[in-house]
């Protein structure tokens, strides 16, 4: 076993439990055995980008977000822009428009740049 497909089984099982979610749960979202979810969380077996892909996409998490805590979990953690996103997707969408606004407004404060009028800010 190598460190990347040890680390990537190790990152995939965190969100997994953290989520509450079985080995069961979590292979059917991705279309794979509960048994093949648990060689993958112990590093027994390699993971393609596709099948990646597929986890974040049921975790609702990042890929992005996985290939940093996968390549540096220390580093990770101590990331406090990673560590507020991870807050941020666990609020529904109200509420993240709401805080982006305010996230937006205290950024720029003490600058012209109106958020209701800034033609990037119309995201939604």
């Amino acid at each position: 076993m190598d460190k990347l497909t040890v680390a990537t089984g190790m990152c995939l099982q965190k969100h997994r439990l953290e989520q509450g979610l079985s080995a069961e749960e979590i292979g059917t979202l991705i279309g794979e055995s509960a048994t093949y979810v648990e060689h993958i969380e112990r590093g027994e077996t390699a993971i393609t980008v596709a099948l990646l892909s597929k986890f974040s996409t049921a975790l609702n998490i990042s890929i992005a977000l996985l290939f940093l805590e996968i390549e540096s979990p220390e580093v990770a953690e101590k990331n406090y822009l990673l560590r507020c996103y991870k807050e941020l997707i666990k609020v529904n969408s109200a509420g993240q428009k709401f805080l982006y606004k305010w996230m937006y407004k205290l950024i720029n404060s003490g600058k012209e740049a109106d958020a209701e009028e800034d033609p990037q800010f119309d995201i939604w």
